[in-house]
């Protein structure tokens, strides 16, 4: 059996990156004696997956244009000149896939290489949003390539997996895919989990505890104001609690806000922001936390929660998606916007170490199913179900000009 990855994210997206770095360690770890190939864009992969070398091949994928002299941009303008469409999706089979006789190639969306690998293909898609919202959600705008491409992967791929219960409710509703090709995969953790899982770090010094910890982009939808909010709300009934945030500064304008609202409340010497930090950082401060607080607006599920977990720390999370599903009993769940409640669950976290032990321990149970054997497993075996049916019913061979 030979296995193609198509890893196309880059280290500065953060957490799909990851994704990709865990899968494949995952995929190796539980079947180590099948042929696995990785195809990568970006060389720091490799590099990042370094422990795999001698077990791993990894295959650069070239732009085909690029090659030619010619920019992804330019053609995307010269089709949108003639299309009228305000962001038209260029998408090329690699044909770099086709040289190997890959007997299953597996891809994450918004990215299709997976489905001109002739051979069967599995498509891992976080969300389906864009069909959720309606209308307006499936309107041509700035993203329209992230839609047309995840559509054209999911409606030509042989297996689709979900991350969660919502993710398969949505794909079989909005996508209109058959049951018994949309399988579940949990969200994994970044690749770091693993390597810093027995290890108890020193306390972060940039802090002082109790503090709050939320590891995210600075985007406007993970929401890091609730938790704002909730501090000044605990400051004023005499509770003193501190928040540590981190992530690619991805819009800086927003991220100002932030620290205009942290002035606005008097909160400049409880409230830290900081960018991309080392993971050994991150995990001392995950290790030290009084909790982790999941705000995003964005899911079904998100990594921070299960990395809180497993380096136990409770974890109180907004009620998005299928984020209460993720926690399950093993943590505090909160109205997205609603930072009282939010303010009242912090309390009870720090003012009850009984209540956060009992999540502690939770989590630490429901982390189990996500150690990268037990994961990788559960995976090799859904492509091993999908180069089965590919044997009664062959995919379709892509034709490549």
């Amino acid at each position: 059996m030979k296995i193609g990855y198509v890893a196309r994210w880059w280290p500065e997206y953060g957490g799909s990156y990851q994704y990709d770095l865990f899968a494949i360690s995952a995929l190796r770890r539980a079947s180590p004696n099948v042929e696995l190939l990785v195809f990568y864009s970006d060389d720091r992969l490799p590099e990042d997956l370094g422990h795999l070398k001698e077990s791993v091949r990894f295959v650069k994928l070239v732009d085909r244009l690029a090659s030619h002299g010619l920019s992804t941009r330019i053609v995307r303008r010269t089709l949108r000149f003639f299309y009228g469409s305000s962001n038209v999706p260029v998408i090329s089979a690699n044909l770099e896939l086709k040289k190997h006789k890959l007997d299953v190639c597996v891809g994450t969306a918004p990215f299709t290489d997976c489905v001109f690998s002739d051979c069967v293909s599995v498509l891992m898609v976080h969300d389906l949003w864009f069909l959720r919202g309606g209308s307006k959600g499936r309107a041509l705008g700035s993203e329209n390539w992230r839609i047309l491409r995840t559509q054209i992967g999911i409606l030509n791929s042989d297996v689709i997996v979900v991350e969660s219960p919502r993710g398969r409710r949505d794909m079989l509703r909005y996508a209109k895919i058959d049951e018994s090709s949309v399988k579940i995969m949990p969200l994994p953790t970044a690749p770091f989990v693993a390597k810093y899982m027995g290890e108890k770090l020193p306390p972060p010094t940039i802090v002082s505890k109790p503090y709050v910890f939320y590891p995210a982009h600075y985007l406007p939808f993970k929401n890091h104001a609730v938790t704002i909010k909730a501090l000044h709300l605990l400051k004023s009934k005499g509770v003193r609690l501190s928040a540590v945030f981190c992530g690619p500064v991805t819009a800086p304008e927003y991220r100002d806000e932030l620290v205009r609202l942290v002035a606005e409340l008097g909160l400049q010497e409880q409230v830290i922001f900081n960018g991309w930090l080392a993971d050994s950082d991150v995990v001392a401060l995950y290790q030290h936390a009084a909790a982790h607080v999941m705000s995003s607006k964005f899911g079904p599920t998100n990594m921070p929660i299960w990395e809180a977990m497993a380096f136990g720390t409770p974890v109180i999370s907004c009620d998005v998606g299928d984020m209460p599903w993720q926690v399950g009993d093993a943590g505090l769940i909160f109205p997205a916007d609603d930072e009282q409640v939010l303010a009242s669950h912090l309390e009870r976290i720090i003012g009850s170490p009984e209540l956060a032990n009992e999540y502690i321990s939770r989590g630490k149970k429901k982390f189990a199913s996500l150690r990268q054997e037990v994961w990788g497993q559960s995976f090799f075996n859904i492509l091993k179900e999908a180069v089965e049916i590919n044997r009664v019913d062959p995919a379709t061979t892509w034709f490549a000009a």
